[in-house]
């Protein structure tokens, strides 16, 4: 494959004045990654990848009023963890903040899920679990699209470095930089497949990724320009010497993340077309309640319309006898 006009057109839409961010993750929590802009894009890249019934099949699971863009949600699992962006139910999804990343001990440049992803409590595990749920059709409408746009999420928070950051980084600084432009089309097909084969089947290679944040990690972002590691003690010298050495490998992780998002979905859409399940729903308790009482409500009122019949065609009877 090469990369197409597309994908160039969309990453020089964001170069110039436009600002993403290296991201941090401040010791409230919170996770900045590369910003609304950063998701957007990675969105709109793995978009231009799709096949025509993959991209029907991402648009059939998106509200009507995004009018089939995927990159309109792409924020949406940042949004609904804030009071300010979702007063009403923020608190109900603050069981999902710890997916958005996974912390590996200081400088061993090694991720080991069974150490640092325990119960799949993070990035890893949810980029498996929602991958499962977007493919298994017995689940409801609902729960299938929160998984898309979960995924459309975490495949861009997992190519930002520093959400594999170390244990001890509790935030630091923001780092702005301008996106810049490369080419990249000869390693599209190699960014589009698993090394390993226990995560083969969609191309969720997250262990992998997760590995790539690590080493560029150890060998680039938690060094300055003069060489320094960061740790609890220093912090990131950070001017232009630093920014040059960064910028291409913060356009490759956004290209890569779009890249292999636009697979994935590809094969989670072939799987959901070709699988002999594919064609049952499974609906979920609430839905499953809702109808019970709906079919009761209506078994009742049909009762009480019989009675009333029978009782008025009695008393009818009555009025010929008198």
């Amino acid at each position: 494959e090469t990369i197409t006009d597309d994908i160039l057109t969309a990453v020089v839409k964001w170069k110039g004045g436009k600002i993403i961010y290296l991201g941090s993750r401040h010791n409230t929590g919170k996770t900045e990654s590369w910003g609304a802009v950063g998701h957007s894009l990675v969105a709109q890249i793995a978009q231009t990848f799709l096949t025509d019934s993959t991209d029907t099949f991402a648009k059939d699971l998106l509200p009507w009023f995004v009018y089939g863009n995927l990159s309109s949600l792409s924020s949406w699992p940042d949004n609904i963890l804030y009071e300010n962006t979702n007063p009403v139910e923020y608190v109900n999804w603050a069981w999902s903040r710890e997916l958005h990343y996974v912390n590996t001990p200081d400088w061993l440049c090694h991720y080991v899920p069974v150490r640092d992803c325990v119960a799949e409590k993070c990035i890893d595990g949810s980029i498996q679990n929602y991958t499962r749920r977007l493919a298994d059709t017995r689940l409801d409408f609902v729960q299938r699209q929160e998984a898309l746009q979960f995924l459309v999420h975490f495949l861009g928070d997992i190519h930002q470095p520093l959400h594999a950051g170390f244990s001890s980084d509790r935030g630091g600084n923001d780092l702005t930089v301008d996106l810049t432009y490369h080419k990249y089309a000869d390693n599209i097909t190699q960014w589009s497949t698993c090394p390993t084969s226990d995560q083969s089947q969609f191309s969720a290679c997250s262990t992998t990724w997760i590995q790539e944040d690590n080493d560029l990690n150890c060998n680039t972002v938690y060094i300055d320009e003069d060489g320094n590691h960061l740790n609890n003690l220093t912090k990131f010298h950070l001017n232009n010497v630093y920014f040059n050495r960064v910028l291409p490998i913060m356009e490759q992780r956004l290209i890569q993340a779009g890249v292999r998002l636009g697979k994935m979905l590809i094969l989670i859409e072939d799987y959901v077309r070709t699988h002999k399940y594919a064609d049952k729903t499974r609906l979920c308790g609430g839905t499953i309640a809702l109808i019970i009482i709906l079919v009761l409500e209506g078994i009742i009122a049909l009762l009480i319309v019989c009675c009333w019949v029978c009782r008025r065609n009695a008393g009818q009877k009555y009025d010929q006898l008198t």
